[in-house]
């Protein structure tokens, strides 16, 4: 059996994904699972053992090509798990030649065989919604809905090296996929002047200034310069809690059960379906607004007082 999951979203898309590969190779451990990556998140499967084979969605030119392998694989089923209506999505589909073409029923969109009756998913993990795309498959998820991530040897090497000397760090997260997610350097600096531990601060390249900003001249801050997101995932899996804004961080962290404060916008449908997984997790919210920079540097650190340092 030939199977192609369907995940071209963000990075946090794809590790909410990594459920399914698990629950589908132990219902069918002889299926050949693969899956349809983005430019933004196949590196979070490269070393995933549950697949087979990965194929990189790029628009343009190349998209034709990437239709004509697909289909020259003759796949037997076609799943996309995404609950909300894709123009892409559904072109793609519809291009393929599986027999059998699993997703969420839309007005818009007729192109599976067997259609996902639509649920009010804002009430669900997205994990749980995820899973959920299964039923067609005849499959009852086993396992728990923790996402499952395997580090790479080059990014654990490259993160045992900065770390030489640094035990269970805090990590702490500034940047996201959206503004609306950061805050303030102000805010971030009068938190972690109140930090007695030692804070590896995780940060994408184009908010280097912004890092270098919050950690002016306190000596327990360090800089952690990713080469990619693998590197980031390694980092969080040796850390002793992470503290970040509601993006892919929080729900690396959910994978290896790391202790978790998030910070969320006050917006209840969005933390229904992204609120952390570890065992340990603490949301706060500014009190009204989509945006975090109301939020403020006490209310963080009341936060932090549940947390053991």
């Amino acid at each position: 059996m030939k199977i192609l999951i369907v995940q071209i979203g963000r990075i946090g898309d794809m590790v909410l994904t990594t459920p399914l590969f698990r629950e589908i190779h132990h219902k069918f451990p002889n299926a050949l699972i693969d899956i349809l990556c983005s430019k933004q998140n196949f590196q979070i499967v490269e070393d995933n053992p549950h697949i087979h084979k990965m194929w990189i969605y790029t628009k343009g030119i190349q998209t034709a090509k990437l239709i004509f392998g697909l289909r020259a694989e003759k796949y037997d089923i076609w799943l996309d798990p995404k609950d909300h209506f894709s123009r892409e999505s559904m072109i793609l589909a519809k291009l393929s030649n599986a027999k059998i073409k699993i997703g969420w029923k839309n007005e818009r969109n007729s192109v599976f065989t067997h259609p996902i009756p639509l649920v009010n998913s804002q009430n669900h993990h997205r994990v749980e919604t995820n899973l959920t795309a299964l039923i067609p498959m005849g499959i009852t998820p086993q396992f728990t809905n923790i996402p499952e991530l395997f580090p790479t040897k080059d990014s654990e090497d490259f993160v045992e090296k900065f770390l030489s000397g640094i035990d269970n760090p805090i990590v702490v997260n500034i940047s996201a996929g959206d503004k609306s997610r950061y805050l303030p350097a102000e805010t971030w600096r009068k938190v972690l002047e109140n930090i007695n531990s030692t804070v590896v601060l995780n940060f994408t390249p184009s908010d280097t200034l912004l890092a270098q900003e919050i950690k002016g001249n306190n000596p327990k801050i360090q800089l952690f310069s990713s080469r990619s997101i693998m590197d980031t995932v390694s980092l969080i899996k040796k850390a002793r809690m992470v503290i970040s804004p509601d993006t892919a961080v929080i729900h690396i962290a959910s994978a290896f059960d790391i202790p978790t404060l998030g910070i969320y916008a006050n917006i209840d449908w969005n933390f229904e379906r992204f609120r952390p997984l570890s065992s340990h997790s603490i949301v706060i919210q500014p009190d009204e607004g989509k945006t975090l920079q109301q939020l403020s540097s006490d209310k963080i650190l009341k936060a932090l007082e549940q947390f053991p340092f």
